[in-house]
């Protein structure tokens, strides 16, 4: 059985995906890059374009946010803040299963993921659109192969949905921005774990 969280589990989970995350993103992305260079040299080559090696930049540990989106997101963006991964809570359900037992909650806690980047001016917003897919893959087979989160969740720890939203090129306007063309992709959760009345 997964281990108990205490309550409703929702931060200790955010925390175990932000652990997870930290401790694999960086050396995950270089082999998602890797993979999708064969697909890539083929797609320049069918549009007749010189293929340019994508590489995906790393995460600093300070880029990590728990509980929500960074205030500058689209409203001051700067390369210098991207890429980043923020972690937020959503709602939380008790699992139909909770009927059936008197020692513990099961719990359903909907967590979202948001892997933003940014491509500079002269890349465009498709090599954007290309390192927001790249990061989403990263994120999910962090998340995913993670022996921790495997033995603390109960059930699959795959994403239940993906979204990628449309680029957004940030002029400099009055001192903010950059110019640059930025873009997130958002993976949700749906994490169903046992826990105890704290």
């Amino acid at each position: 059985m997964p281990a108990l969280y205490q309550g409703f589990g929702t931060l200790d989970i955010m925390q175990d995906i932000g652990i997870a995350l930290l401790d694999g993103i960086n050396s995950t992305l270089p082999v998602i890059d890797t993979a999708d260079e064969e697909r890539a040299v083929i797609w320049s080559d069918a549009r007749g374009v010189t293929h340019v090696v994508l590489v995906s930049e790393t995460v600093p540990a300070d880029h990590f946010h728990m509980g929500s989106v960074p205030s500058f997101v689209q409203v001051d963006d700067r390369m210098i803040d991207y890429p980043l991964i923020a972690i937020a809570p959503s709602v939380s359900t008790r699992a139909g299963e909770n009927a059936t037992t008197d020692q513990y909650d099961a719990m359903l806690n909907y967590i979202s993921v948001f892997g933003f980047v940014y491509a500079t001016e002269a890349q465009g917003a498709d090599v954007a659109v290309i390192k927001a897919e790249r990061m989403a893959l990263a994120i999910m087979h962090v998340i995913a192969d993670d022996t921790m989160l495997r033995a603390k969740f109960a059930g699959d720890a795959t994403p239940v949905e993906k979204r990628t939203e449309e680029p957004w090129r940030f002029p400099v306007i009055d001192g903010h921005g950059e110019e640059a063309w930025f873009c997130y992709v958002t993976l949700a959760y749906q994490v169903r774990n046992y826990a105890t009345t704290p």
